[in-house]
């Protein structure tokens, strides 16, 4: 089956306004349902030999709609029906079908690299089981739920993400210590350690104050 959501309406029933012959693809029915493809029909409902599950699949017009024949695949060959048979619009099993489909259909997440993972619950014997998703904390990242109430629009559940870096995290290439000094790393792209700095300004205090002054 599709996973997708076909049209109802209840208790409508009305005849065919022409023939349906073997083959047929488009059917006239008398009578306007009140809504659009996609549907599906029980032409003559009350016959058991000659009953048939079709697809309205495209278009508006119900004077001309464009069905998929036999459905249930009941018949080897398409059966005939005679103008004036009786045309219900029923509850069937596709309806059920869709429904689970859409619902094993789950969703997609996609991490940063491309990699994409599919979420959706496992069946077994007809029960459905849900499945976990889990945020994994690490290099000072930690991760909680700081609202679990009521998940509103109003007051939407809350995941907080909280970066809480150290230098033992960050990577030494990055990082410009005491030792290598200042002066040597003039480039955008490292950090100079607090010990960096103090040395940088106590070995530096007579020029930055010059300057300062000269400012």
């Amino acid at each position: 089956m599709v996973a997708r959501e076909t049209n109802l309406v209840n208790a409508f029933e009305t005849t065919l306004a022409a023939q349906l012959a073997s083959g047929g693809t488009s059917i006239n029915l008398t009578d306007d349902p009140g809504i659009d493809a996609p549907v599906y029909l029980v032409i003559d409902p009350d016959n058991d030999s000659n009953r048939e599950v079709v697809l309205w699949s495209t278009g508006t017009n119900h004077a001309a709609a464009t069905v998929t024949r036999d459905i249930d695949s009941k018949h080897g060959t398409d059966p005939t029906h005679a103008s004036g048979t009786k045309v219900r619009l029923a509850v069937v099993k596709q309806h059920i079908e869709e429904a689970h489909d859409a619902i094993q259909q789950g969703f997609v997440l996609e991490d940063g690299d491309g990699t994409e993972v599919t979420i959706n619950p496992a069946v077994a014997s007809g029960v459905y089981t849900q499945r976990e998703v889990k945020f994994v904390e690490g290099g000072g990242i930690d991760i909680d739920w700081t609202d679990t109430d009521n998940g509103t629009d109003g007051d939407p559940y809350d995941l907080t993400f909280t970066v809480s870096v150290t230098s033992s995290e960050i990577a030494a290439g990055t990082l410009v210590t005491e030792s290598e000094g200042i002066s040597s790393n003039d480039n955008d792209t490292t950090i100079p350690t607090s010990a960096a700095v103090k040395d940088f300004v106590e070995n530096n205090s007579a020029d930055i104050g010059l300057v300062i002054a000269l400012g």
